[in-house]
């Protein structure tokens, strides 16, 4: 494996926001001020990852889709049918940071393949970082 250098782990990092920039403007400012800013770029690299992954699994049908399966085994609809969503109202200040006053998990798209992606990636870069400290 090569090492990376300072530079390399600051380009990555830049990299990483430019393309959430330009792929999805919101999770972008979700990001912005969320992930644990550092002098270390590797530590402010794999901070990044590590709220990315957080904020698109909580933005992920494929991680709320469970949550529908467990409650139709147990409850069903006044016309018997099983529960297609769940509406999640949101606080004052979710609705704001979001941007929606409320959220359908049915509707979600599903990003568990880009979340899967993502922590292997985060993986390979802690495994790099290790390796840089020694």
């Amino acid at each position: 494996m090569v090492a990376l250098d300072r530079e390399d782990w600051l380009d990555l990092l830049r990299y990483m926001q430019a393309q959430l920039a330009d792929h999805d403007p919101r999770g972008y400012e979700l990001l912005a001020g969320s992930f644990e800013h550092s002098d270390d770029p590797r530590r402010a690299l794999l901070s990044y990852i590590d709220t990315l992954i957080k904020v698109t699994a909580e933005r992920s049908g494929g991680s709320h889709g469970w949550v529908l399966d467990y409650l139709n085994q147990y409850v069903r609809t006044e016309d018997g049918g099983p529960i297609r969503s769940i509406r999640v109202q949101l606080s004052e200040q979710e609705a704001e940071l979001y941007g929606v006053p409320a959220v359908e998990l049915a509707e979600l798209p599903d990003r568990s393949e880009f979340i899967a992606e993502l922590r292997d990636l985060r993986d390979d870069l802690a495994e790099r970082e290790a390796e840089g400290e020694n």
